[in-house]
């Protein structure tokens, strides 16, 4: 058994964040995300490709819940950490910018979105 202070432990409940969601449960399934969050940074710290991961997962569920500001700020600090992480070049760094783009295109800022989506493909 790892206990509840360990990053299997982390990985569970983000799968249980992720099922939540996907039956439309987006308050339970965000509260399993942050939980995990909080396991990860204590374990870890923030920079680990983890916790950009976790990060990234909820920013889906607030952008799904239109809160976009949110949505928004947690897709930026998933992508920074990725970009310290591997670099500008990796493939995670242009799905967050493709994330970045759709929440950008929810708000109707489409010329923000198409950069947004272009520095993506770039990559």
């Amino acid at each position: 058994l790892v206990g509840r202070e360990h990053m299997d432990f982390a990985g569970t409940l983000s799968n249980i964040g992720k099922v939540l969601c996907e039956q439309g449960k987006y308050s339970e399934g965000l509260a399993k995300y942050e939980e995990s969050l909080a396991i990860q940074e204590r374990l870890v710290g923030q920079e680990h490709m983890d916790v950009a991961g976790t990060l990234s997962d909820i920013g889906f569920v607030l952008r799904e819940q239109g809160k976009y500001s949110e949505a928004l700020a947690k897709y930026e600090e998933s992508l920074a950490i990725e970009e310290r992480l591997v670099g500008r070049e990796h493939m995670h760094v242009a799905e967050s910018l493709s994330s970045i783009g759709t929440v950008l295109r929810e708000q109707g800022k489409y010329s923000e979105a198409l950069a947004k989506y272009e520095e993506s493909l770039a990559i």
